[in-house]
């Protein structure tokens, strides 16, 4: 996230700097790119929640809601630095957004917990534009069309999956993460050009075996069992 960068950025800097400019500068800018972080996280992973609940995926709704909860307690406790810690506690009870409505900045968004979780694990699959969702899904390239396209697979139940993804004979298609396990939810991302997209899984929940290239054919495992074969360009 371009965000999560400027943030480690200012962090940065702010830790170079001599400890006498360290209050003055993160008065004047690091507090206000902390504020956004920590607020916009909390948001877009209680929307992530949310998402993952109504698609089914209980253990991820969850894992989601956590790190937004993370993401509340990070922002607090910069508050609370800047409140009491900071210039020796000079701005104490200045900057207090929960302690009276209305609040004056975005707080408690809406995230949604399973109610209840299968035991036994159970795939689902979740292509780019969102028109494939269940056990199989399906990502077709076409010369002069998009080059590359996420997938996301996701553990409808408890345990953990096992998954396999190729790219049919001759069709130069690769996959970040072709093969690995799942415990919550995955997404990564398939291209035209061999070699692909060698980073790791945006969203963590599974563990990635990265051997990057173009396959034969395309394979679904789930637990420990071999899948059928697809039909298009590049399926699971």
């Amino acid at each position: 996230m371009r965000l999560k960068d400027l943030y480690d950025r200012g962090s940065r800097i702010w830790v170079s700097l001599p400890e006498e400019e360290r209050d003055s500068f993160f008065q004047l800018f690091l507090m206000k790119l902390h504020v956004s972080f920590w607020c916009n996280a909390e948001y877009y992973f209680a929307d992530r929640s949310r998402l993952s609940y109504n698609r089914g995926l209980g253990t991820a709704a969850d894992r989601y809601l956590d790190y937004a909860r993370v993401m509340m307690d990070g922002r607090r406790q910069m508050l609370h630095y800047y409140n009491y810690i900071m210039c020796g506690g000079k701005w104490s009870r200045i900057l207090t957004p929960e302690a009276f409505p209305p609040p004056g900045i975005p707080l408690y968004p809406a995230g949604k917990p399973a109610l209840t979780i299968e035991k036994n694990p159970r795939m689902s699959v979740v292509t780019w534009d969102g028109s494939r969702i269940g056990e199989t899904g399906e990502l077709t390239f076409y010369p002069g069309g998009i080059q590359k396209k996420w997938i996301e697979i996701g553990n409808l139940g408890g345990g953990e999956l096992e998954y396999e993804i190729r790219g049919l004979e001759g069709s130069g298609i690769a996959f970040s993460c072709p093969e690995g396990k799942v415990t919550t939810l995955l997404r990564f991302s398939g291209g035209g050009r061999r070699g692909g997209d060698n980073r790791q899984p945006v969203q963590p929940g599974g563990k990635c075996r990265d051997h990057t290239r173009a396959g034969a054919h395309v394979r679904g495992r789930r637990d420990g069992g071999a899948g059928e074969r697809r039909k298009g360009g590049a399926g699971i």
